[in-house]
């Protein structure tokens, strides 16, 4: 194991199921869903943000099986207080060994201050944290650790970034269509601007509509409307 270290408390929303009332019952079925779904955020989190060399390393997809596979062992329908330690007990000695110094505590509940570190304290330790440029898509996006040599860049010398998302048009056929946000661009600079765009593609690639501002584009630091129809 590496010696790098990451201080990440994460509050686990809906961690784990609260004591049933009467008028109230749990299923073993919800039961098993809560504790899935406790186990899918913390996968997400620490997957995608704790910087450690072990998460970095890990090979996430088996560790999914393998990790649902521990939490179905304790949920088993016990929603009780007693339960709900148990399923932290497991999420704990699953995640320890990835990512030291992540504090797992139950939803409405508040996690221990974390100690104050003094230079003694940090004495050889090395603090390694996530930098994020964008949201991880396209050519002018990235993310790195900060411990790493290739930092960041801090500017980026051409070319688009976007993000999209696609829909099946079929159910939207001879239906008006429209598509809005609100923009803003700090930007300065010719060609250096905010958009969105709507494009419909048609069976075998044929071309269908396309719009994508740019006789209209957003320059403004200011919230804008902006419309596709």
């Amino acid at each position: 194991m590496r010696r790098s270290r990451a201080l990440v408390t994460l509050a686990l929303l809906g961690l784990l199921a609260c004591t049933a009332t009467d008028s109230e019952v749990v299923s073993p079925q919800d039961a098993d869903v809560e504790a899935l779904r406790a186990y899918a955020k913390l996968y997400g989190y620490v997957r995608y943000f704790h910087p450690s060399d072990e998460a970095a390393d890990l090979d996430w997809d088996r560790f999914a099986v393998y990790g649902a596979g521990e939490v179905l062992k304790v949920a088993g329908g016990d929603d009780s207080e007693a339960g709900a330690i148990e399923l932290r007990g497991t999420l704990d000695a699953l995640f320890a060994p990835i990512a030291p110094g992540v504090v797992i505590y139950s939803e409405g509940q508040a996690p221990d201050a974390a100690p104050e570190l003094t230079l003694a304290d940090t004495a050889g330790v090395e603090f390694v944290a996530w930098q994020h440029l964008g949201v991880g898509s396209g050519p002018m996006y990235r993310s790195i650790r900060l411990n790493r040599p290739n930092r960041l860049r801090t500017s980026y010398g051409g070319g688009f970034g976007g993000v999209a998302q696609s829909i099946d048009a079929e159910p939207l056929r001879g239906r008006r269509v429209r598509l809005e946000a609100v923009l803003r661009a700090e930007v300065e600079g010719q060609g250096n601007e905010g958009r969105i765009w709507l494009r419909v593609d048609r069976p075998n690639q044929a071309t269908g509509f396309f719009s994508n501002m740019g006789d209209h584009p957003v320059r403004s630091p200011e919230w804008t409307d902006a419309e596709i129809v």
